[in-house]
């Protein structure tokens, strides 16, 4: 072939504008050749300006396009400027050219460097430097098997994973961007660092230092070894430490902190509370600034105006609001107690006890001396060894002994008994006082000469005299009508009308009483029963070994009944006017009482009224049996309800209620924080209050964590800080989440899902339609049924779809995979069928290529001429001209303007059925999330087959390695998972993820992900909201979309089509085509065509044929490009699918494993998972809290997915 008609491998030209003028033959011969050169230019390489490359192997470069609503194509005028650059801007003098050194490696972007072998750069700097890592963003690095993605991103550890920009762009340097530097680290967020191995960092600004770290939250941050930060700006530096909650500092190994500002410094230290502080080894800290400073030691109780409750000694232990014990070994118990000194026990409301070995037991007892005692309400004990009992008794002797209700030792070594006495001499016994003494009676006969001597003694001595005294040691009326009587055998009997009919029974002050065998009673009409003691003004314990200690509090004023009451079996009644009815029951301090089997009430005005019901603090109250209350003003009428902290309150039976304020009105309901409210059914309240909101779970089997959070219906869950969830079945899950409508779900922090059945899934996405869905950061679903994937997507219109990051779907019905301007190609596309089927470039081909034969021959002569138009034209012997027949679409036509008319026409019908397809690739890069589910309201969780884990009222799982999360959630066999409210699988090794979704039986290895989407065959896969497969291998893509023939991809159903929108123009055969390569190719050949109608037949057979196949040539290209891009992007939807699947897997299995450690510092677990041929890998880390709590976290990666999840549970 001669050189001038050769194509240029410089300039790129291989078109006619550079092979015609150089022909000297005539117009069909130059077509003829035109054709025949076309092959060749389909392998040349084409740059510069005006670059074209038809052919699928063909590659052009150059930074002029042009971009309309359905085409992208590259202009001829200034391609030529930016050789270097494929699809990118640059500097375009050749020192920033995109580098890809690395086999089968791809760089595209101004100094974009891939040097690892497979390795993909894409942006402005992208730097791969090791095998298979991915780097997308500017200035971003990935190192071997790594990701990074985002502005300044480095993943330089292996398999290591690093999304996230920095947060004020380059200002600060390329170091502002996610950093994942350890082996298999994560990090996710503005600024985010995982550079331990195997750490996770998920926040912006969080930061996960050692290996297996977890940093969750703004500004979180794990430092040691396997901690756990979740929350903005939490610390967990120590190894193995949690923190949870907003500034929560664990920042010693093996520590946990819970709660708003809580901080755990002591090695294996627990601060659960607000501000809660636990800065002593192993010590423990439960309440609103609750401070356990000493080594072991116990800090229960909220701070008390001001004042916090707090344990500062080695073991020392303090319960009560405002109580504190400051010295090694101290107890304080009850409201505002003291216990200061060492091994020091102050018990009920505000007693205080101040030296070493001292003990004040009752209400506003006070015991001062070295191993004093004080018991009773306002006992006083100041001297050493002294002991007072009794309201009111004091002790200020050094060795003093005060028995009775306001009796008092002054002087050292003397004793005073019974109520009012009065000891003021040293080395005395008083049983009186002037103007009110008392007799002592049933005094043996003295032996030795320090011994007492009884009146029978002395009337030995005065039988002469004849004074014939009728009492022993006693006053009375004189006039035998209250004499002592002690009838029983070795009975004793002491002071008027005193009485002693029990054998051994000693009865001591004016009408003490013995009822019974070896019973005690002394002071004014006291009476006790078998083997019982009775001691004080009124006391009465007249059952079996029973105990009562204490005066009336307003002595006899208000009659007998008033003194200490101990009428129960076993029954101790220790203060003034306690009374212990019950069987083996306990109430001690002032006026406490219980009147129930084996109840106990501690503290002034405690009441224990139920079977077994426990209340410890001052006007503390318990009528719910086997109920417990610790703290002032602790109130539980709840069954087995426990309610801990001052003003707590238990109303629900086996509810519990921890720290100042909190409150538990449902049954099974949990409340744990300040002023925390659980009013549904096995609801769960954990967290302080946020601006005076409080925390509270309202719905049945609703659950909140996190200050200010709140779930006000049924089965709601709102984990995060300031996170709401409204309606029945929502889910909140992020700090300052917010789900409102039925069945809604809002995941990420300030996510908003307001639609009922909507799902918001990343950083500030929203969902606001019904069924609607939103999955990426920033991405919105406003019309009902919406579906918007990708980072900023958004899906405005009604059942629209927006695929991929930025994508915009503003028109009902249409999915969109890009937005005006940037458009996307769908490649890997079937070949169409049905009327509302998308077509591919091979269908067009198909078309194409038949034009391309007619019209390509090419004659010369009049006979050839006259073939050339085809159709059996030619001449008559009679030398006249026989018409062609041409048969188009069904037609006949005899000319070539109406055969170009029919062509143009069936161009027009195909454009029309293209019309619908507007498409883009699925790009997704959401953040994790967390699903937490409450307390079964009908019935418990259940998972029977082997490794199975089933969350979530009535949630079931029948299969090995099953998981079912989600109120009703079922998953039938092995390996399946049902995630969601009621979402039911039941065919072995396929996934369900939204309420009510549902897989059946013979819908093996099945994908359902939306609210309500279904499968009924096997490897099928729905998504979106209503979306239905009923045949194998289809695809249904958003909300009500049906595929109901096999191995299609359907978007719609019949009478609710969707378009396709922002196609890119398709290249490879199996790519879509879009309206504007129908329309370029198409209009523009019939309307040269028209144009030419009217000059000669050849000149117009030859320019139509010519200028055909030059459209059609592009044509062809184009729609392969597009087939191309299809079929990838749809491929790499199945796999992330697939992806999602083998993480589910994954997460299940490490979470098995995970469970039930037995070690201190928990323990941390793996698990990994496939599904159709994609593998994923999970790393979990759990550890037990004491012996009723247990926490959990972890996180799976597959491909550049990824998902962590975190759980807190307590037995009841």
């Amino acid at each position: 072939m001669p050189s001038s008609v050769m194509p240029s491998a410089r300039r790129g030209r291989t078109s006619s504008h550079r092979i015609l003028p150089a022909l000297s033959c005539n117009p069909l011969t130059a077509a003829l050749l035109l054709v025949l050169a076309l092959p060749a230019a389909a392998t040349a390489p084409a740059s510069g300006n005006a670059a074209a490359a038809p052919a699928t192997q063909a590659s052009a470069t150059g930074t002029a396009t042009t971009q309309d609503d359905d085409t992208t194509s590259v202009q001829p005028q200034s391609a030529e400027a930016a050789a270097s650059y494929f699809a990118a801007n640059g500097l375009g003098d050749g020192s920033d050219d995109a580098t890809a050194s690395g086999t089968n490696a791809v760089a595209v972007g101004a100094g974009a460097d891939a040097t690892g072998d497979y390795g993909v750069a894409i942006g402005s700097h992208a730097t791969v430097t090791d095998a298979y890592g991915i780097a997308i963003g500017h200035n971003v690095t990935a190192g071997n098997t790594a990701i990074a993605m985002g502005d300044g991103a480095q993943a330089t550890g292996q398999s290591a994973v690093a999304i996230g920009g920095s947060f004020f762009g380059s200002t600060y340097g390329d170091s502002d961007g996610a950093r994942a530097t350890g082996f298999g680290a994560v990090s996710l967020g503005a600024y985010a660092g995982a550079t331990g191995s195997t750490s996770t960092a998920l926040g912006w600004s969080s930061s996960a230092i050692e290996s297996g770290t977890v940093a969750v939250g703004s500004s979180a941050h794990a430092e040691g070894v396997y901690a756990a930060a979740f929350g903005s700006s939490t610390y967990a530096t120590g190894t193995a430490s949690t923190a949870l909650g907003y500034g929560t500092v664990a920042s010693n190994d093996a520590t946990v902190a819970i709660g708003t500002f809580g901080q755990a410094d002591g090695f294996a230290g627990v601060a659960v509370g607000y501000y809660a502080t636990a800065s002593g080894d192993g010590a423990t800290a439960l309440g609103e600034s609750a401070l356990a400073q000493g080594q072991q030691s116990v800090a229960i109780g909220a701070s008390n105006a001001g004042v916090y409750t707090q344990a500062n000694g080695l073991g020392s232990v303090t319960v009560g609001a405002g109580s504190w014990a400051l010295s090694d070994y101290g107890v304080a118990m009850g409201f505002d107690s003291h216990a200061d000194a060492m091994y020091a026990t102050a018990l009920g409301a505000q007693a205080i006890s101040t030296s070493t070995s001292a003990t004040a037991l009752g209400a506003q007892s006070f015991s001062d001396g070295d191993e004093a005692t004080a018991v009773g309400y306002i006992a006083s004990a100041s001297g050493l060894g002294a002991s007072a009992f009794g309201a009111g008794a004091s002790a200020f002797g050094d060795g003093g002994l005060a028995l009775g209700t306001n009796s008092a030792v002054i002087g050292a070594n003397s004793v005073a008994l019974g109520a009012g006495s009065f000891a003021d001499r040293d080395n005395t016994v008083s049983v009186g006082v002037a103007g009110a003494e008392r007799q002592v009676s049933n005094v043996a006969a003295g032996t030795e000469d320090t011994d007492a001597v009884n009146v029978a003694q002395l009337k030995s001595m005065t039988q002469n005299i004849g004074d014939d005294d009728l009492y022993f040691s006693a006053n009375g009326a004189g006039d035998g009508t209250d004499t002592a009587t002690a009838s029983g055998t070795g009975s004793l009997a002491a002071g008027s009308s005193a009485e002693a009919t029990g054998n051994y029974g000693v009865a001591l002050g004016s009408r003490a009483v013995v009822s019974d065998a070896y019973g005690i009673a002394i002071g004014h009409n006291v009476q006790a029963g078998n083997t019982a003691i009775a001691m004080g003004d009124g006391a009465q314990a007249t059952g079996q070994s029973a105990v009562a200690i204490g005066g009336s509090y307003f002595g006899s004023a208000f009659g007998d009944s008033i003194g200490a009451i101990g009428s129960g079996f076993g029954a101790v009644a220790l203060g003034a006017a306690a009374s212990a009815t019950g069987s083996t029951s306990t109430a001690v301090g002032w006026a406490a009482h219980t009147d129930f089997s084996g109840g106990l009430a501690m503290g002034a005005s405690a009441g224990a009224m139920a079977d077994g019901a426990v209340a410890l603090g001052a006007s503390s109250y318990v009528t719910g049996i086997q109920g417990t209350g610790v703290g002032y003003g602790a109130y539980v009428t709840g069954t087995v309800g426990v309610a801990l902290g001052g003003y707590s309150e238990v109303t629900g039976a086996f509810a519990m209620a921890l720290g100042y304020g909190a409150q538990t009105v449902g049954d099974g309901g949990i409340a744990v924080g300040e002023a925390a409210l659980a009013q549904g059914q096995q609801s769960v309240a954990i967290g302080a209050t946020n601006g005076g909101i409080s925390t509270q779970a309202n719905g049945l089997g609703s659950t909140t964590v996190g200050a200010g959070s709140w779930a006000l219906s049924d089965y709601g869950v709102a984990l995060g800080f300031d996170s709401h969830a409204d309606a029945m079945y929502s889910t909140a899950l992020g700090a300052q989440a917010l789900s409102t409508s039925t069945s809604a779900t809002a995941l990420g922090a300030s996510t908003f899902a307001d639609g009922d059945e909507a799902t918001a899934v990343g950083y500030i996405a929203s969902a606001s339609g019904v069924g609607a869905a939103a999955f990426g950061a920033g991405a919105s679903a406003f019309g009902d049924g919406g579906l918007a994937v990708g980072y900023n997507a958004a899906a405005v219109g009604l059942n629209s779809v927006a695929l991929g990051a930025g994508s915009y779907a503003d028109r009902d019905n249409s999915v969109s995979f890009g937005v005006a301007g940037a458009e996307r190609q769908l490649t890997n596309i079937a070949a169409g069928t049905e009327d509302t089927d998308a077509v591919n470039l091979s269908q067009l081909h198909a078309l194409a290529d038949t034009l391309i034969l007619s019209g390509g021959a090419t004659v010369d002569g009049m006979g050839e001429m006259a073939a050339a138009f085809g159709g059996g034209a030619g001449y008559s012997a009679a030398g006249g001209f026989v018409l062609p027949s041409y048969s188009i679409q069904g037609g006949s036509y005899t000319n070539v303007g109406d055969a170009l008319t029919a062509l143009d026409g069936a161009f027009s019908g195909l454009s029309d059925r293209l019309a619908s397809l507007e498409t883009a690739p699925a790009a997704g890069s959401g953040a994790g999330g967390v699903a937490v589910g409450g307390g079964a309201a009908d019935g418990a969780s259940v998972a029977d087959g082997s490794n199975g884990v089933a969350v979530g009222a009535g949630a079931q799982t029948g299969g090995e390695n099953g998981t079912a999360v989600g109120g009703g959630a079922y998953a039938a066999g092995p390996n399946d998972t049902a995630i969601g409210g009621n979402a039911k699988v039941n065919a072995d090794g396929s996934t369900a993820v939204g309420a009510n979704t549902a897989i059946a039986a013979e819908a093996t290895n099945a994908v359902a992900v939306g609210e309500s989407a279904s499968v009924s065959v096997a490897s099928g896969t729905a998504v979106g909201q209503g979306a239905s497969v009923t045949a194998e291998g289809a695809v249904a893509l958003g909300q009500g979309s049906v595929a109901d023939r096999a191995n299609t991809v359907s978007v719609g159903s019949t009478g609710s089509e969707r378009q396709v929108t922002h196609v890119a123009a398709g290249t490879a055969a199996t790519d879509a085509a879009n309206v504007g390569q129908m329309q370029a190719g198409d209009a523009q050949s019939v309307a040269t065509a028209n144009a030419y109608t009217d000059t000669t037949a050849t000149r117009t057979l030859t320019s139509a044929n010519s200028y055909t196949d030059q459209k059609l040539t592009a044509m062809d290209d184009r729609f392969t490009q597009l087939s191309n891009d299809v079929g990838h992007k749809l491929a790499a939807q199945d796999k992330r699918i697939d992806r999602m699947g083998a993480m589910g897997s994954a997460m299940m299995n490490m979470a098995i494993n995970a469970a039930n450690s037995k070690s201190a510092k928990g323990r941390i677990a793996a698990g990994a998972g496939w599904q159709n041929g994609e593998a994923a890998l999970s790393v979990g880390y759990a550890k037990q809290i004491g012996e009723r709590a247990s926490f959990s976290i972890g996180g799976a990666f597959s491909g550049d997915d990824t998902s962590a999840g975190v759980g807190f549970g307590i037995d009841l």
